[in-house]
């Protein structure tokens, strides 16, 4: 793969793990953000959530953003003696 293609390629899967991050919020339940965000989160009480949903809804994020950043990492270092 020629150097230009792989710089454009790594760039868009930049873009894809900050569009990600972006609507993170509407894509992913996740009710503790809003909690952690807030000012006074160390007085309030946690809000109720459902801890499976949750617990899938992490690994689901968690998954994608790995895959993406696996696919920079083995589209940056072609050479597979690099990363061994």
């Amino acid at each position: 793969m020629k150097a230009r293609y792989r710089i454009v390629f790594i760039g868009m899967l930049v873009i894809v793990l900050a569009v990600i991050r972006f609507y993170e919020r509407s894509l992913f339940y996740d009710p503790l953000i809003n909690f952690f965000k807030s000012s006074d989160y160390l007085n309030d009480k946690i809000p109720a959530f459902k801890a499976g949903l949750l617990i899938l809804n992490t690994i689901f994020r968690y998954t994608l953003n790995s895959i993406i950043s696996i696919g920079i990492i083995a589209i940056a270092f072609i050479d597979r003696n690099i990363v061994k």
